[in-house]
């Protein structure tokens, strides 16, 4: 398969970046143009013929509106922590923190469901060695 080089890449990043992509998008949008300018290409058509159908298809309305859905599925997947930290420094330990709530949680809880099983298997594992 015919890849793109350099160039032809930061040509494309280039048209994604102008249309006002964001940064979050902008890797996903690049990788699936640079795909499908690889496959016309393999089929023969010239690099400037496959930009302007690629431009042409992803238009500035269309991109803008495949944000518009893409934030929509970002804010659905997000947990609470995300949306509370959204446009604050996590970077001090307080997003760290509740982003690991969870994963403490369940190990207290593990911990303490096996500490109070020994307090009661203990004693009858000893009387029953003992004897």
């Amino acid at each position: 398969m015919k890849s793109l080089n350099e160039q032809r890449l930061y040509e494309l990043r280039r048209y994604l970046e102008k249309s006002g992509v964001e940064s979050k998008l902008l890797p996903e949008l690049l990788d699936h143009m640079a795909s499908e300018a690889e496959e016309l290409l393999w089929e023969g058509y010239a690099f400037e013929q496959v930009k302007q159908e690629l431009f042409q298809e992803a238009s500035p309305p269309t991109l803008k509106h495949l944000q518009i859905e893409h934030k929509h599925l970002l804010v659905s997947e997000a947990s609470l922590t995300d949306i509370v930290f959204e446009n604050r420094n996590r970077l001090y330990g307080a997003y760290v923190l509740r982003r690991e709530y969870p994963s403490h949680v369940m190990m207290a809880t593990v911990l303490g469901v096996i500490v109070f099983s020994m307090i009661f298997v203990l004693p009858a594992l000893f009387h029953y060695f003992s004897v």
